[in-house]
Parts: structure tokens; sequence; C-alpha cells
């Protein structure tokens, strides 16, 4: 595994676009820990979502309603003042922010060319791993990178409700009681699991995370699978609590070796 500076270095962002993050186990953690490396950078950043989100975005951002009238100055003044935002329709009766659509999501990837807009595209109910219902996830088509995300602190638990969000579905990817290393790399690069719904031609680099409360030789097995299984279709995976400002990754070289 290469040691990375920072996530966003981990990620090999490009200067702006869409990302949009997926499956359980930190994305919202991930796109406060790039948020904030974003601003330090000087990039713009918006962080909104494509589901229901609870508090985490707007208790560490300035929020702006994207259904309020004069959205665009509303979103320049606050970048002015903070360098990011969080992008979401008000509070629903269950306590949490309602996104907006992926039609006003792929509008503005047009209309502001310089700007990053990090999205949380499904939820996960806090767990560490999880496979995707029907009408999930809500991936914008402007989407340039999608960020599958697992988390390693469920390897050697049980595939049940405790750790794994629907788990019978899980269950469909791969066999298994336990959840392993191979299990997350089945889940990570299944088309009804980390791939689903991803644009044709969006680039994906999955993040596995919580890497401090798994063995190290697990973390890497998960990874080397992952880049085994995908077939092409993913050339680097990284590896991070998040959290701590500790990356790495593991990437496929040319010649289709990780």
């Amino acid at each position: 595994m290469t040691p990375a500076a920072s996530l966003a270095d981990a990620l090999l962002l490009e200067p702006a676009g869409v990302i949009a993050f997926v499956g359980a186990g930190g994305k919202t953690t991930a796109i406060l820990r790039l948020a904030r490396e974003l601003v330090a950078a000087g990039v713009r950043t918006i962080a909104t979502t494509t589901t229901r989100v609870g508090d985490s975005m707007s208790a560490a951002l300035p929020f702006v309603d994207a259904g309020a009238d004069e959205v665009y100055s509303r979103l320049d003044g606050a970048l002015a003042e903070r360098g990011c935002v969080f992008l979401a329709g008000e509070k629903g009766e269950d306590g949490k922010f309602q996104g907006p659509s992926p039609h006003l999501l792929n509008r503005m990837a047009a209309d502001r060319p310089h700007d990053i807009i990090l999205v949380e595209a499904d939820g996960s109910r806090g767990k560490s791993l999880k496979a995707p219902a029907g009408h999930e996830p809500v991936i914008p088509e402007s989407a340039g990178l999608v960020v599958p995300v697992a988390g390693l602190d469920a390897i050697g638990r049980r595939v049940d409700e405790a750790s794994v969000h629907r788990p019978s579905l899980v269950s469909r990817m791969h066999a298994g009681d336990l959840v392993t290393p191979a299990l997350i790399a089945a889940v990570v690069t299944s088309d009804r699991g980390g791939l689903k719904n991803v644009p044709a031609a969006a680039t994906v680099r999955p993040l596995l995370t919580k890497a401090g409360r798994a063995h190290g030789s697990d973390a890497l097995a998960a990874a080397e699978s992952i880049l085994a299984l995908a077939d092409g279709r993913i050339e680097r995976v990284v590896i991070s609590d998040v959290a701590t400002p500790e990356f790495a990754f593991l990437e496929r070289d040319k010649s289709g070796k990780s």
C-alpha cells in the first residue's frame, strides 16, 4: 500500500466536479473530511445529498436552502464567507434534511464548473456494510467520481441486522454467515452493490474505512480482492480511518496486477 497525504490525494480528486458517495461505514465523515481539506486548499465545496440526512452536515457547515429563490446567489455568498456549504431542503417531520433533486445537481455541475459537489447518494442507518434497495442509490448523471464506502470493522461480524444494512441482500452477493474481506469485495464490486447505478463514464474508487479496527492483513486482502473482481473498472482502492489523518491506497499497475 502507498501512503497519501490527504483523503483528497488518496482519491485523486479532480479540481472540480460531482463526487457521489454510496455504501456504508462513514460516508458523512468522509464528506466532511474532504470538505475541510478542499477548503484549506482554496476549493469551493458544496456538500449535499440525494436522500435524507440528519444534523451532521448542518452542524458542521453553513446551510443553504436548495428550494430558496436565487439559490445560486445564496450559495455564492456563503461560499465566499466560509468556502463550503451544506445544500439541502428544509427539515421534514422526521427531523432529517431532504436533498435537492439530481436534476438541480446536474444543472449546478454545468453552471458552476469551478465548484466541487460532494453528494451522499444513499443511507445506511449507521451500519458498516450495506446492499442498496431498489430505489437507491440516487447518483446524479453528472457524477465524475463514485466512491463506494465499506467499513472494515464489520469483518468477523455476523451478516445480520446488527452490523449490516439489508443482510439478506448482502448474502445474495456472497455466501457465508460472517463478514470477510472477500464478502466486502463482492459487495463493493457488484452491480447490485457498490457499482449499482454508477454512470457509465464515472470513475470508481472505493474507500475502505475504519482501518484501525481491522487487521492490516484483512484491509489489504479486501483491497486486493476488489481490484481482482472489478475486472479493470476499478484502478485504485483507498484505505483509511477517515476520522484520523492516515490514508493509503492500493493501485492496479499497468500490467493489471495490484
